[in-house]
């Protein structure tokens, strides 16, 4: 039997918010995403119908993550590490990446944005829909 500790890292598996993830796991993309909208795009969300996934994750892309608080070293590693999808049109990265970026935004946070304890946070996830995606 394998030992899971020595077990090389994953290094070059992409993650990504998998939309397929909720409705398995009775979790709601829209509401989570609405949530992360800026008070100027909230604002502007008609009442009357519900905006798709695709047209939200637009709109934090291209507005609501350049606020410069969007993605700060006080949020959780895994809010932080979702948000960062947000920000990239849920381009899949590799841990490395992810690690990379976070770094930058939590002030080089060499722990908690290190690829073994991303691996680790992110396989725990069930919450942000944050999954490995196989090519």
């Amino acid at each position: 039997m394998p030992d899971k500790q020595n077990d090389p890292i994953p290094v070059e598996t992409r993650w990504a918010i998998a939309p397929d993830w909720f409705p398995a796991n009775h979790r709601s993309m829209e509401v989570l995403l609405k949530d992360r909208l800026c008070a100027r795009c909230a604002g502007k969300l008609s009442d009357k119908k519900e905006p798709a996934p695709k047209a939200l994750l637009a709109t934090i892309q291209n507005c609501c993550s350049k606020s410069p608080d969007f993605i700060h070293e006080k949020l959780p590693i895994l809010e932080s590490s979702f948000r960062l999808f947000l920000t990239n049109g849920n381009t899949p990265m590799t841990l490395k990446e992810i690690s990379a970026e976070l770094a930058k935004v939590r002030y080089g946070d060499a722990y908690l944005t290190s690829p073994e304890t991303l691996l680790r946070i992110l396989k725990s996830d069930s919450y942000y829909g944050l999954q490995e995606i196989n090519d």
